[in-house]
This record gives C-alpha cells, sequence and structure tokens, in this order.
C-alpha cells in the first residue's frame, strides 16, 4: 500500500522566518496541522495540534527558526503504510509529514489514514463475504482454501493472515460473493472447517 493513495492533503504551511505568534494565531483559527518551509519551500518541520502547547510556550516575538529543529522523521509518497506506522509507533507522534523526491510537502499521515488505508486493504469498504479459518502452518494449506474460490471465478477481495499458536495461522479471508449459505456449502463441500463466517454490505463501516 503506497502512501500516496492515503495521504491528507489538508495541510497549511508556514515559513521558517515567521514569528511565534502568526503560527500560534492561525492554528486557533482553523488548522490541524501547520508544514513549516525553508526559504526554497522545501521542508523543514511539521507542527501538529498536539505540539501547540510547546509552542506557545515560547516569547512570541521569536522565528520559528528559533525554536524548531529539522524534523527527522517524515515520508516520501512512494514509501509504505508500513513505513508510516512503524515511524509513528517508534517516535510517539501523530502526524508525518509526506514529501516528494525534492523534499517539497505534498501532505501528512496520521493514525485516521493508516486506519483508511487498511480498511481499503481489508476489503470493508466492497460487499461480500468474509469467513476466517485456522490452517496448518504447512505450505499449501493456503493455496488449496484460494483455489476453491478462484475455481468457481469468486473474486477475492482482501486476505488476512497471523499466526496463532502451536503451528496454526488464522487467515481471514473475503470473497465477492453475498450469498453466505452459498459460500458455507462451498467450503463444506470440500471439508474446509470455518471458524466464522458473515456478509458485510459495504456500506456499515
Amino acid at each position: 500500500m503506497y502512501i500516496k493513495n492515503y495521504i491528507n492533503t489538508n495541510f497549511q504551511k508556514a515559513m521558517l522566518t515567521e514569528k511565534v505568534s502568526a503560527l500560534v494565531e492561525r492554528f486557533n483559527s482553523y488548522v490541524d496541522v501547520m508544514i513549516v518551509l525553508r526559504e526554497d519551500e522545501t521542508l523543514y518541520n511539521c507542527i501538529s495540534v498536539a505540539e501547540m502547547d510547546y509552542i506557545k510556550s515560547f516569547d512570541k516575538e521569536l522565528k520559528l527558526m528559533d525554536i524548531l529543529d529539522p524534523v527527522e522523521s517524515f515520508l516520501f509518497e512512494n514509501d509504505m503504510v508500513e513505513d508510516a506506522l512503524n515511524l509513528i509507533q517508534q517516535n510517539r507522534i501523530t502526524v508525518l509529514p509526506v514529501v516528494d523526491y525534492d523534499l517539497y510537502p505534498v501532505g501528512t499521515v496520521g493514525i485516521f489514514e493508516i486506519i483508511k488505508a487498511f480498511k481499503s486493504v481489508s476489503g470493508m469498504d466492497e460487499p461480500g463475504t468474509k469467513i476466517t479459518v485456522s490452517l496448518n502452518e504447512r505450505p499449501g494449506q493456503l493455496r488449496t482454501l484460494l483455489d476453491i474460490f478462484t475455481g468457481k471465478d469468486i473474486n477475492i477481495l482482501s486476505l488476512l493472515t497471523s499466526e496463532v499458536n502451536n503451528g496454526k495461522r488464522s487467515v481471514t479471508l473475503k470473497v465477492g460473493m453475498k450469498d453466505v449459505n452459498a459460500v458455507s456449502e462451498l467450503l463444506e463441500a470440500n471439508s474446509i472447517e470455518y471458524d466464522g463466517i458473515f456478509e458485510e454490505d459495504g456500506g456499515n463501516y
């Protein structure tokens, strides 16, 4: 999942030469995220609402260049969503600036954008049937499950797996078929036991 598909482009810009007072005033009115730019308009820093108490603690006549250091954590637009999640977790921050390869800001990414990305990859926005099964951690097990649906020309909308324990892996599969009974019968006909199965209409999220 490329981060460029989920960035938030609703941000404001401030120049490094601006005073703290000007930044505080703009935040108080309508801004959630402010990206601070160098003179050449490339990225210098990124300030979120959560950091405003820190900014307000400084003399209002100081310039941003007097109180801010260059940001160390940022993303390129072709980075992956997983990269954003790791940076946010490791640095305990709420928002990251996103730049192109010339370091010009193109947007920001926070927890909301990451949730949106994983919501998309899980197929939650599409109607279908979600199945949860437990498979042995053995080569070929997952392929057997997939072949059941592809052999019937049923689209697979999403596939997520996670290790459970004792050589087992939990698999959550969503297929493009809303008839839960038909999906259940197909699995049972192929001797596939499932932990859960339910319909998602794609419109409740």
